[in-house]
């Protein structure tokens, strides 16, 4: 698996059908951001520090567009190779280890996948609950 997957929750089935479709995304995308900030808040303070300026673009961000899923991700600026760098590490072209991998995101999803998980869900009927009540 490669990210979280929150699906077929009676609970929060029941909450959404109550909103349109575009209030639906609205609150699954808010509720999702906020669950996902204690997971920016770690990978940012595990992340190796030079500067500070790579760890500074790390960011909760909307992730890539589709009709059938929502797509929340922590990850730094597109353009910031030095994150992927780190990440995954690099290799000249004879095979040697160039930078070695320091890996942070995947780490950090691991030991926080199911709190994330239970917050997101939280999240997800605390935003409906608000969205109802306006």
């Amino acid at each position: 698996m490669r990210g979280l997957t929150i699906t077929g929750i009676p609970e929060i089935d029941r909450a959404l059908a109550k909103l349109d479709a575009k209030l639906q995304k609205k609150t699954i995308k808010k509720a999702v951001r906020s669950a996902l900030r204690p997971l920016e808040d770690e990978i940012v303070r595990r992340f190796p520090k030079d500067s500070g300026e790579t760890a500074k673009q790390i960011k909760v961000r909307a992730g890539n567009k589709s009709r059938t899923a929502i797509n929340v991700d922590v990850k730094s600026k597109d353009d910031n190779y030095i994150a992927k760098f780190l990440e995954f590490g690099t290799k000249n072209a004879d095979g040697s280890v160039r930078i070695a991998a320091r890996p942070t995101f995947r780490p950090v999803f691991d030991t926080m996948r199911e709190s994330a998980s239970k917050a997101a869900q939280a999240e997800i009927l605390a935003e409906v609950e608000r969205a109802n009540n306006k």
